[in-house]
């Protein structure tokens, strides 16, 4: 609860709903525990108010603040590709290295899920931004 307090960041409409959350975590998926960027969300009535990018901004601070090292990491699905445009924006970029540890897939071959799946992020991106 203590770590929440301090590592969770929760943002609340005029009317006192909740809008959106983001907290900087714990994942072990590579070996070793490295912070990271989990349960990013925003209710799709307050989305494209620039509360994801608040929220990163918060929490790569909160990254600073907190003094920690070793990088920092998130996941997410092919269909959130508006996030992780703003994700890039950031400084994050896609993994084709080795299948995390504790991931599942459906398929025995990661790096190429990985690679498929970066290309269709990779087209559904590049479709959004002709749209801006």
């Amino acid at each position: 609860p203590e770590t929440l307090k301090e590592r969770g960041v929760f943002v609340y409409s005029p009317d006192g709903k909740l809008a959106a959350s983001a907290i900087l975590w714990y994942g072990n998926h590579f070996g070793r525990t490295l912070a990271r960027v989990h349960w990013v969300a925003v209710t799709p009535e307050e989305q494209g108010k620039g509360l994801c990018k608040a929220l990163m901004t918060i929490l790569m601070d909160l990254y600073h603040q907190h003094n920690l090292t070793g990088g920092l990491y998130l996941t997410s699905q092919t269909w959130s590709y508006k996030a992780l445009n703003i994700y890039r924006r950031f400084g994050f970029k896609p993994y084709y290295g080795p299948k995390p540890s504790g991931w599942k897939t459906e398929s025995d071959d990661f790096e190429q899920d990985a690679r498929e799946a970066w290309n269709l992020i990779e087209q559904k991106l590049k479709a959004y931004r002709q749209q801006l």
